[in-house]
């Protein structure tokens, strides 16, 4: 349970946002979404603008970014016989 409490805790740090979380069945789903701009695309464009007198927002595509989307899937189980073993050593 400690190490399911520490694997949410990790994600809500890290800005994802958690889509499903089981703490009896130890199953954690989560995803992060982010956008990322295009920085050689942007001086294309800029270009472009100026060239063709704006026509190319009017015909051409806008999006000057990329989204970037991380999902992240986590199965934290119990292992019974670890405890037992570190007692032995």
């Amino acid at each position: 349970m400690v190490v399911y409490k520490a694997l949410i805790n990790a994600l809500l740090d890290r800005e994802f946002s958690l889509k499903a979380s089981d703490s009896d069945a130890g199953l954690v789903l989560a995803s992060y979404t982010t956008t990322k701009l295009k920085k050689g695309e942007v001086l294309t464009k800029a270009l472009a603008t100026y060239f063709t007198f704006g026509l190319n927002w009017v015909f051409g595509g806008n999006n000057l970014e990329d989204a970037l989307q991380i999902d992240v899937s986590a199965n934290v189980t119990q292992i019974h016989g670890l405890q037992m073993f570190v007692l032995m050593l």
